[in-house]
């Protein structure tokens, strides 16, 4: 029979054993042109201020699983182009998006024509495709 001096000895063995957390690896988006390299990564993103050109989406789609994207800046959509979109697309598995209160602003006014989606101007509809958010 064991004493209880022996059963508290082998009390840490029977623990489950945990790993320490590893750091993930993070990537910047300061430019429109860094938006490829930073999905491909699959690291963590940080998106600083950008304008993305007219006519082209911001597209995060394929991201790594478990990727944290956190908008470190305002993003501004360029609105010289007549285009159907959409402007963002996030896509991935266990993603979390932090806004950070930070704003995407798709120059609205550059598409007015005071008829709404029945005519006039072409527009971007579906401004935002996600898919396997967490947050």
């Amino acid at each position: 029979m064991l004493s209880l001096k022996s059963i508290f000895a082998l009390l840490p063995l029977l623990a489950p054993c945990h790993a320490a957390p590893t750091k993930r690896c993070s990537s910047a988006i300061s430019s429109f042109d860094d938006v490829d390299e930073a999905v491909s990564s699959g690291c963590d993103i940080t998106i600083n201020s950008i304008t993305i050109p007219s006519g082209q989406a911001l597209d995060l789609s394929g991201l790594g699983s478990g990727v944290k994207v956190t908008v470190a800046g305002d993003v501004t959509f360029e609105g010289r182009q007549e285009w159907e979109g959409p402007m963002f697309i996030i896509d991935g598995d266990d993603i979390t998006f932090d806004g950070a209160g930070h704003t995407f602003d798709g120059q609205g006014e550059a598409y007015w024509d005071g008829k709404g989606s029945n005519g006039g101007k072409t527009k971007p509809v579906g401004h935002l495709t996600a898919t396997c958010l967490m947050d």
